[in-house]
């Protein structure tokens, strides 16, 4: 008998299978899930990412993102911790890593990197100011250049919202579902075009896997079936069209990491 004993862990069973029989790649889920989400408080009539203050989901050509600060000169002794990815080789390499802050001034990242796909408080610290992950370029009031940033942790929420991550090369991803709702608009009538999409780590271009849409008072929800497989190397993203400016959208995606042995 298998150990999946309802139809949604069938469909997570057929997943596994279908990475071996595809890509020759033997995998087992037995690491850790994954929730992503993220918000965009001003989604226009073009696309664009759901991350806060639409920061891009920065990918670098080496491990250029080297320090974190707060730009709050209080927090000195507050402790963040960073889901980050450094080369090794071609590929890309997964690490967790723990910053002590110290107010506005940047401090150096243990592990340089080219991605951070996550920034939020550690437990028992309670942060003060927005936190930047970046390239150590010039800074205003502790705020780097938009291209220099990699990742900004909201203060008011104790966490990074951008709804897009990495994934390293010893892992697949197993997108179950993906969330979207519409928090505010002008007028009614509005809605948002979505798009769940992927790009391999030196590609440029997004390529779209999904559409959907949602509307103010209207929240979607799509629960895959079959579920979406996210090959080792890649970025996945979710991002907004407004058919008005000015629009608020949240969105999610979830599922379970499947390790190569």
């Amino acid at each position: 008998m298998s150990k999946y004993d309802d139809q949604a862990n069938n469909y997570f069973e057929l997943a596994l299978s279908e990475i071996e029989m595809t890509y020759g790649t033997p995998v087992r889920a037995n690491r850790k899930t994954l929730l992503k989400f993220g918000l965009n408080q001003d989604v226009d009539t073009a696309e664009e990412i759901i991350s806060y203050n639409g920061i891009e989901y920065r990918k670098g050509a080496t491990d250029d993102v080297t320090h974190v600060n707060s730009t709050s000169a209080g927090d000195v002794g507050n402790v963040v911790n960073l889901d980050t990815f450094y080369y090794s080789g071609t590929d890309l390499v997964f690490k967790f890593q723990s910053v002590t802050l110290n107010g506005l001034t940047p401090v150096a990242l243990g592990t340089p990197c080219n991605r951070v796909s996550r920034i939020k408080r550690a437990n028992g610290s309670d942060v003060l100011g927005d936190v930047y992950a970046h390239i150590n370029g010039s800074l205003t009031s502790g705020v780097p250049a938009l291209a220099d940033t990699a990742c900004m942790l909201v203060q008011a929420e104790q966490s990074s919202l951008v709804c897009a991550t990495t994934v390293a090369s010893t892992n697949y991803l197993i997108i179950t579902n993906v969330s979207a709702q519409m928090l505010k608009a002008t007028g009614s009538g509005a809605e948002a075009d979505m798009r769940l999409e992927i790009r391999d780590k030196d590609a440029t271009l997004w390529r779209t896997v999904e559409v959907f849409s949602c509307a103010k008072g209207t929240p979607e929800h799509i629960d895959f079936v079959p579920f979406v497989i996210v090959e080792p190397n890649h970025d996945v993203r979710i991002t907004a069209e407004g058919s008005t400016a000015n629009i608020q959208v949240s969105a999610s995606f979830s599922g379970y990491f499947a390790d190569i042995y």
